[in-house]
């Protein structure tokens, strides 16, 4: 449990408390628990987001293989910690989508880690970042009733009949978006694929006689399965799809006028 929100100074006594005990561990010749990593999220865990810190730590230690994916992590936590100052415009901004359906669509930060967060935060300007696919469903994600969610905390979203079938199996989200090739775009484009295909695909085959008399293993490894074969189809299309713009790109550069300074 993350306690920094509601008592920062908690967490630092209760760090001080694990080191106490593993040094008791070590005395009575049991292996020390914390490891170098525990003590490095100690040390910059006093941050003004719960858990920033840590994130930052977790994608060094899990994805230091990749420095790309580790900078846009850095980017994306500095991003969060500005529009985190932006907080009560969110009152604001959930009384406008009452009224404008445009302000109430979820929007993707990716190709925009460090500014996306703070964008999103600001009504109207939020709607120039490009719309979050919905995956599971065929239309981008929406925020139902934002006035109620402002006033309450409680954050409504009406599950589609397919959603409803894949939670209920236990498929996880990592089972169904495509995987990532590091490229903002082209990884969108494969999400709205999907989100395309799978609903259409997914919503008659669950209706169906033959697949309600399986039993739920049966169910679930057929849906893994489609959805796998979805996945494919989507990234294939989208690489595809980016190497003709970025042919096209080239084309048009290639067949301008180049001014030479004399």
């Amino acid at each position: 449990i993350d306690v920094r929100p509601f008592a920062p100074m908690l967490a630092p006594y209760l760090f001080l408390g694990e080191v106490l005990l593993d040094a008791q561990r070590s005395h009575v010749g049991l292996p020390a628990r914390l490891q170098g990593r525990d003590y490095l999220a100690a040390v910059i865990g006093l941050n003004r987001i719960a858990g920033s810190g840590l994130a930052i730590v977790d994608a060094f230690f899990e994805r230091r293989k990749s420095l790309d994916r580790f900078v846009r992590d850095v980017q994306q936590v500095a991003g969060s910690y500005l529009a985190s100052f932006l907080v009560p415009l969110l009152a604001v901004k959930d009384a406008i989508a009452q009224g404008i359906p445009e302000e109430r669509i979820a929007r993707d930060i990716r190709g925009h880690e460090f500014i996306g967060p703070v964008v999103r935060m600001i009504p109207f300007l939020s709607q120039r970042l490009p719309e979050r696919p919905g995956l599971t469903r065929a239309t981008p994600y929406v925020q139902e009733t934002p006035l109620l969610s402002q006033l309450t905390g409680i954050l409504r979203r009406t599950p589609t009949p397919v959603e409803t079938e894949l939670s209920r199996l236990g498929v996880r989200f990592g089972d169904i978006v495509p995987p990532s090739t590091g490229d903002a775009e082209i990884d969108r484009r494969a999400a709205q694929l999907v989100s395309e295909e799978l609903a259409s695909q997914l919503e008659p085959r669950i209706t169906s006689r033959s697949y309600k008399v399986r039993d739920d293993a049966q169910k679930k490894d057929e849906l893994l399965r489609r959805i796998a074969k979805i996945r494919n189809r989507a990234s294939k299309r989208a690489l595809k799809e980016f190497g003709h713009r970025r042919t096209k790109r080239l084309e048009r550069l290639r067949g301008r006028e180049r001014v030479v300074p004399i």
